[in-house]
């Protein structure tokens, strides 16, 4: 498996002319990202704000606008350190083992989500993107619950899973042999893809067909 990572610049330099940024392995937790990446803005070229550090009562740094953030810091915040100007905002400029379409400014939660969908893709022998548009569709958030409860497998047509799938559900040993040669499986095909039982997604690499049930 391709070690997910994302690549966060600094805006602020970027609106300047100058790419600054850092690579942060999208595997660490949401927690251990934001820090990375508020540590990459501390040392942009380009600061806009002035930050505090902090530590919260779970032991994560946080970074307080001293200026914008005029609110209550909680009593079992721990500072670190004194006030230093940083950068204020990044964007997801390139990303890898993510699948596709991960928008630059999408949010960690959503990395670790598709971290956690990858994770799952490999385990099971499915494309990233395929699990990712799959689940997009059928409106799921757990992958392992999901791959569980739908996925039926990979083919190369409507008609290879048609007919594994009848025979797999069907005492097929009740149909004469003579018979089973005359079934029209590319018929019974088309009738699975039109039923709205179950959904394929292309495989843009290999071609094949991933199945998953509808309901």
């Amino acid at each position: 498996m391709t070690t997910p990572k994302i690549y966060v610049a600094c805006l602020a330099s970027y609106n300047a002319g100058m790419l600054y940024g850092k690579w942060i392995d999208a595997s660490n937790d949401v927690a251990e990202m934001s820090e990375q990446i508020q540590e990459m803005l501390a040392g942009s070229p380009y600061p806009n704000v002035t930050r505090q550090k902090y530590r919260d009562e779970d032991g994560n740094m946080r970074y307080v606008d001293v200026q914008a953030d005029p609110k209550h810091i909680p009593e079992d915040w721990e500072k670190e350190g004194e006030p230093f100007p940083s950068a204020e905002e990044y964007a997801i400029h390139d990303y890898e083992g993510l699948g596709p379409n991960l928008g630059e400014y999408a949010g960690l939660e959503e990395v670790a989500k598709r971290v956690a969908i990858a994770e799952v893709a490999e385990d099971r022998d499915i494309p990233v993107a395929v699990l990712i548009e799959a689940m997009s569709d059928a409106g799921a958030d757990d992958a392992e619950d999901f791959v569980d409860d739908r996925y039926r497998g990979a083919y190369d047509t409507w008609k290879d899973f048609a007919q594994e799938f009848t025979e797999e559900v069907n005492d097929m040993s009740q149909v004469p042999d003579w018979l089973q040669y005359h079934i029209d499986w590319d018929s019974i095909g088309r009738e699975f893809e039109i039923s709205g039982d179950f959904s394929a997604y292309r495989d843009g690499e290999t071609g094949s067909l991933h199945f998953f049930w509808n309901h």
